[in-house]
């Protein structure tokens, strides 16, 4: 099944949501902002198929996390703040992969950070 893990990133505790390409929610969770906590999220994020991220806040409290995503392999993608509070409808033109130069653009969501 491929999935989308929102991640709404804070400085103690990161909500993660896990939806299907439906628009099905499959899971939650919350985790603390540790590696074990972040091995903890990946591992369930493998049991429910091929996951794609999307990470608020990867320049402060979710960069810890993005590294340790893109690290293991995963495909991360940094989701400006302002486009998700403003008008969710337009986060398809608002994500752009880690360690991407590129401005926004509705193309690929594939691809991860691997410098």
């Amino acid at each position: 099944m491929k999935v989308v893990a929102g991640v709404d990133c804070h400085r103690d505790a990161h909500a993660i949501v896990f939806v299907a390409e439906v628009g099905k929610v499959v899971s939650e969770l919350t985790i603390g902002t540790s590696d074990q906590e972040f091995a903890r999220a990946t591992a369930v994020a493998a049991s429910l198929g091929s996951v794609i991220w999307g990470l608020e806040s990867t320049g402060s409290y979710g960069r810890p996390f993005a590294m340790f995503l893109v690290s293991s392999g995963a495909v991360v993608h940094e989701v400006p703040a302002a486009y998700t509070k403003r008008n969710p409808k337009t986060l398809a033109s608002a994500v752009r992969p880690i360690g991407s130069t590129h401005e926004p653009s509705r193309r690929s969501y594939c691809g991860s950070r691997t410098d």
